[in-house]
């Protein structure tokens, strides 16, 4: 293999692996809002268990 041919190899490695990168940050986004709406409702829930349970 020439020079050039591993250095083209090398640059299309790498676009891929940076598409896969950002396609993970913006997973992990959606996740972290999801999970964070999950946590409230799990508190609410707690709540109205608590209030439920003194009245």
């Amino acid at each position: 293999m020439n020079l050039p041919t591993v250095l083209d190899l090398i640059a299309g490695r790498e676009a891929t692996t940076r598409h896969t990168a950002d396609r993970l940050r913006e997973q992990i986004t959606t996740l972290t809002a999801e999970l964070a709406h999950a946590e409230r409702e799990l508190a609410d829930l707690a709540t109205t268990h608590c209030k439920s349970m003194s009245t």
